[in-house]
């Protein structure tokens, strides 16, 4: 990257870094993340993963390391209208929400494609991972949202906020927030 290139690299992001209130991330952290350094990368490595099984988990329901992952009392967007408000969730109410995803559907595949992690470290114990991603979906029978009951299959293209905090059992998941971006999905008749 040339110089000129790398100023106006650091101008777009100090001007598209605006003053938020208390408590919340910086979109300049949302953006860069925190620098890896020798004494961040294996935290940096172990918080990806941590992310990355969760949604690996779901897809294979996995429950038991879903759980495991988790940590307690959950801040959340899942089962909220779209692009809703945060609120806190149990721990066991996030786990029967996905489980449902499978146990009423014939046939359900989901895909959880994650990409572009940024890990921001708020302390030496938390932090947040933000990712792009796409939701890959094939749900069969899907009821209102398919004509004649037939298969919905779509996609949607989303924002993550997975927030994470050291334990002695390693990086543990309490904050799960997911930002629906576009969506797109196809009724295909049932046979």
């Amino acid at each position: 990257m040339g110089l000129k290139s790398a100023l106006c690299t650091a101008a777009f992001v100090h001007s598209v870094a605006p003053a938020l209130a208390e408590g919340e991330i910086a979109l300049v952290n949302k953006t860069l993340g925190t620098p890896i350094s020798a004494e961040n990368i294996v935290d940096v490595l172990e918080i990806q993963r941590t992310a990355t099984n969760l949604t690996l988990s779901v897809d294979t329901q996995q429950w038991d390391v879903t759980a495991d992952l988790l940590d307690g009392d959950i801040e959340t967007t899942i089962g909220e209208p779209v692009n809703g408000a945060p609120v806190v969730k149990s721990e066991e109410e996030i786990l029967t929400r996905w489980k449902g995803f499978y146990e009423t559907a014939e046939k359900l595949v989901i895909h959880h494609v994650t990409s572009n992690d940024r890990v921001f470290f708020e302390d030496a114990d938390t932090a947040t991972v933000f990712s792009k991603g796409v939701i890959v979906l094939e749900n069969t029978p899907a009821g209102d949202f398919a004509d004649d009951g037939g298969t919905l299959r779509g996609y949607r293209w989303v924002d993550y906020e997975i927030g994470v905090h050291r334990t002695v059992d390693g990086w543990k998941v309490h904050k799960v927030n997911v930002t629906y971006l576009v969506q797109e999905f196809d009724s295909l008749a049932a046979n």
